[in-house]
């Protein structure tokens, strides 16, 4: 029996983020007799460890406190590879794909497969000199959207684009589903009729997502449908500062859920799903909406445009602008019949396009393709 592919994966931290779910589904997913999966995080801990090590996945933590500052951290991560001699190294996002790229070509240059996954929005004049240094030496570089892997070959003018690939988030459309009973649970225990209007947006509350932009799209909506019930699910750096708009300004129609772990169930219960991001690679929490029935208003920012079909399974707006915002949610509100289509539409695309099963395959011809490179 041919020995299993093994796949070093080194992430910058375990954390709940879009990323690293998509890499613990990738690990759950891969075929365990043809593939063996490792992961290294430069930051020790992270609330998805205890997830990939109940998979099976081995977890190493070497951050640089215990490894002995930037440079011993390096030396480490270069004597784990030497000693686990994967066949392929894959990292993620910008400060794994630094420090684990250099890391391999100190250990023997094993190949190396890079993972980028936004717009390059935070990427300075340093990053793009070691992304040009590191790209020749890289067998392939994977992005989850075609309009990352565009923004990387304009930042990065030199890179060789027959080396781009796309890998798609994938979506699990069993869990993911639209769900009756628990649509009429969760609304009665926040108090809401059948019919009320609910709006969710599944996010981080970090700069990036804009979620000040969600209130102040609550509060537009609200003033036309004050019927309407605004959810905003997520934790981060600008919980506080929410809170505190909220509390000088209350409005009974919003709710801050915080961190949860029922995202399917909160999705089943709400009418309508927003995005209000200034920037994005390929948003899983557009997919998981998409996957569970419900229509999306969106910003037209980074892969957005590339998940949602403008006026079949939902609007693409202007980011920045409530406005613009309010518009669609509230003709959308408006009209259930249009709901529902735009909904059946955008679950039936992610079935088809971004599935699990999609996700593992091309992944897997990649490490498949980058392990018998000699």
């Amino acid at each position: 029996m041919p020995t299993p592919i093994r796949v070093l994966h080194i992430i910058t931290q375990l954390d709940v983020g879009g990323a690293e779910h998509q890499l613990l589904t990738l690990c759950r997913h891969l075929p365990r007799d043809r593939f063996a999966c490792r992961v290294a995080t430069l930051v020790a801990g992270g609330e998805l460890v205890p997830r990939f090590v109940e998979a099976g996945v081995p977890v190493d933590a070497l951050d640089r406190g215990s490894t002995g500052g930037r440079r011993g951290q390096l030396l480490a991560i270069a004597r784990a590879i030497r000693a686990w001699r994967p066949h392929v190294v894959q990292t993620w996002l910008s400060k794994a794909n630094h420090v684990g790229r250099l890391a391999a070509l100190l250990a023997g240059r094993p190949p190396l497969v890079a993972c980028f996954r936004d717009q390059g929005f935070n990427a300075g004049p340093g990053d793009t000199f070691l992304d040009l240094c590191l790209e020749p030496l890289t067998a392939r570089v994977l992005h989850n959207s075609a309009t990352g892997r565009d923004s990387y070959l304009r930042r990065l003018r030199l890179a060789r684009p027959s080396r781009q690939a796309l890998l798609p988030n994938g979506i699990d459309a069993g869990r993911y589903r639209p769900d009756p009973t628990a649509r009429a649970a969760l609304r009665a225990e926040r108090g809401l009729a059948a019919d009320d209007p609910v709006v969710v947006m599944v996010a981080r509350l970090h700069p990036v997502k804009d979620p000040a932009l969600f209130l102040a799209l609550a509060r537009r909506v609200r003033r036309e449908l004050p019927a309407a019930r605004f959810w905003l699910v997520g934790g981060g750096p600008l919980a506080a500062d929410l809170a505190g708009d909220l509390a000088a300004d209350p409005d009974p129609g919003v709710w801050l859920a915080g961190e949860r772990d029922d995202v399917p169930r909160l999705l089943a219960a709400a009418d309508l799903a927003v995005l209000t991001s200034r920037s994005e690679g390929l948003s899983n929490t557009i997919l998981e909406a998409m996957s569970v029935g419900l229509p999306v208003v969106v910003t037209r920012v980074g892969g957005n445009g590339e998940l949602v079909v403008e006026g079949e399974t939902g609007h693409l707006v202007a980011d920045r602008d409530a406005a613009a915002l309010a518009a669609p949610v509230i003709a959308l509100l408006r009209d259930p019949a249009r709901r529902r289509a735009f909904g059946q539409a955008g679950r039936a695309r992610v079935v088809a396009e971004f599935s699990i099963e999609r996700m593992v395959q091309r992944a897997a011809n990649c490490y498949e393709e980058c392990a018998r490179r000699p």
